[in-house]
């Protein structure tokens, strides 16, 4: 087992469109994975906050089903729902039914290991011709449970993801300033330059900005030349730069109806 510590997650590289090996080629996975330790330490007499589903009886993965909210697994912000675990302290889940990954989580004293395959973030950018990479700088304060977001992707065993918002928390302050959007790109953590960094190394980072973060953000603005001959109905992103006390001059039309 590859060394963790407490309420951080280890990279351990990228998974290709294996299959559930409780029923052999009927679970595919998805072709854009990436594998990882997530370490959960509770309290004696607290439960870990963690919901599954599916298990060998259910010709299903065991997956996250839910995150009680206040608990454990909630508030390391590492797990999200539809995580697929593949091994609880090094008992592989492939042949356990439901009721016997339950028993394992039950039973695994003050520590669970979790080992986990997730879905990368992507959201199918346009060309490079048709966008333009752009860069902002927002500053987060943190609050009792962290940031309010969840990073995937990140460098490791010679694998190359960016560190990419997979999550933002309704209600954070992240959310409420609206500069941040899923699938942007982290670059730097207080200057620090992350684009080298392993996903348990940003974590990390984050977890040692203790109370508040400057994030650089990267993202992809869509190119004038590119609206043209675009798809009807079709979904881009525009950034309009708009000097103080200039108006935009635009005009809305249509209705919430």
């Amino acid at each position: 087992r590859l060394p963790v510590t407490n309420g951080t997650v280890t990279r351990l590289g990228q998974a290709t469109g294996s299959s559930f090996q409780g029923a052999p080629g009927k679970y595919s996975r998805p072709v854009h994975t990436d594998i990882a330790y997530v370490e959960l330490t509770r309290q004696d007499g607290e439960s870990f906050g963690l919901i599954i589903a599916g298990g060998s009886d259910h010709r299903e993965q065991v997956t996250v089903a839910d995150l009680r909210e206040g608990g454990i697994a909630k508030r390391t912000e590492l797990l999200e729902i539809g995580d697929r675990i593949l091994a609880v302290n090094g008992t592989s889940t492939d042949d356990l039914t439901h009721d016997a990954v339950v028993r394992l989580l039950q039973t695994a004293g003050s520590t669970a290991y979790l080992e986990i395959e997730y879905d990368l973030p992507e959201g199918a950018p346009p060309p490079e011709s048709a966008t333009k990479k752009k860069r902002i700088t927002v500053d987060v304060i943190g609050e009792a449970d962290g940031f309010g977001f969840k990073l995937r992707g990140g460098v490791d065993e010679g694998l190359s993801r960016p560190l990419t918002i997979a999550y933002i928390r309704s209600g954070c302050e992240l959310q409420k300033k609206g500069t941040v959007k899923v699938g942007d790109r982290l670059m730097r953590i207080n200057g620090q330059d992350v684009t080298d960094f392993s996903l348990s190394e940003a974590i990390t980072a984050l977890r040692h900005a203790q109370g508040s973060v400057q994030l650089e953000i990267e993202y992809d603005v869509t190119l004038q030349a590119a609206l043209q001959g675009n798809d009807p109905g079709s979904i881009i992103l525009v950034e309009l730069v708009k000097p103080p006390g200039v108006s935009l001059g635009l005009t809305l039309n249509g209705s919430s109806e």
